[in-house]
């Protein structure tokens, strides 16, 4: 027993740092994806609203999902390959055709905190609503003003790619009886600022247990922060709770 136990100390330090690795790899791939001589992100000309929203969009990392491969920061066009079809990343430039220049900071704050779009469709959970619907209005406005303040793109997205059953989207109201709560996130009054500010961020705009945790054949959500592979892709997403996988 004792052993096993000095085996699993020397291995949990390799692990950790595979695991950073990858993470950092991760972020380096989505960061890349702009032109590095005009950073979006530390412009002087932004207010104090549109900075917050900046460091926001980068905590979802916003851009990592809604920027293909070589593609405009923001633009979208990013396939996202799931057992249930290929949905297609939108463009969330402000530009008005294409993008979401005609939208107001209430039709974000719909698609964030009730999974909608500004004519009240249901969305798909590809887009982690989810977990976003803890995100506060105060930080979902942030979050659109900086998004507003971006070069509009001009940029036609294909359609996603969704097998039948999945495409039929009244299955959506089933599904979100089932998996959707909507509500901001409320503080743990028995715990302390920092450790609220954290769960919040996790459970929000981080969107962690959107990868780390198994999903049951309809797709909700299983068991929160413990693992699960990630869908359509051979990539596990290891269990943010157990001391032998990335917890402490």
């Amino acid at each position: 027993m004792n052993d096993f136990k000095d085996l699993i100390g020397r291995l949990r330090k390799p692990v950790a740092l595979l695991i950073a690795g990858t993470t950092l790899l991760l972020l380096a791939t989505s960061t890349a994806a702009y032109d590095n001589s005009k950073d979006l992100f530390n412009r002087a000309e932004l207010d104090s609203q549109q900075q917050r929203g900046a460091y926001l969009t980068r905590v979802g990392n916003c851009m990592g999902c809604h920027t293909a491969r070589g593609g405009k920061p923001f633009a979208g066009g990013r396939r996202l390959t799931t057992t249930f079809g290929v949905f297609i990343t939108p463009n969330i430039t402000p530009d008005t055709e294409t993008g979401i220049g005609n939208w107001t900071a209430a039709d974000f704050w719909q698609a964030l905190h009730e999974g909608k779009s500004p004519d009240g469709q249901l969305l798909y959970p590809a887009f982690p609503y989810t977990e976003y619907t803890k995100v506060t209005r105060q930080d979902a406005d942030a979050i659109f003003a900086f998004l507003q303040s971006l070069p509009a793109v001009r940029q036609t997205n294909p359609s996603h790619t969704i097998r039948f059953p999945y495409n039929f989207r009244p299955l959506l109201y089933v599904w979100r009886a089932l998996y959707f709560t909507p509500g901001e996130y409320v503080p743990d009054s028995s715990e302390t600022a920092q450790w609220n500010r954290g769960a919040y961020l996790v459970q929000g705009l981080g969107h962690c247990n959107a990868c780390h945790t198994s999903r049951t054949l309809l797709g909700g959500a299983d068991n929160e922060l413990t693992g699960g592979q990630i869908m359509g892709v051979n990539w596990y997403a290891p269990s943010l709770t157990s001391h032998l996988e990335a917890g402490n």
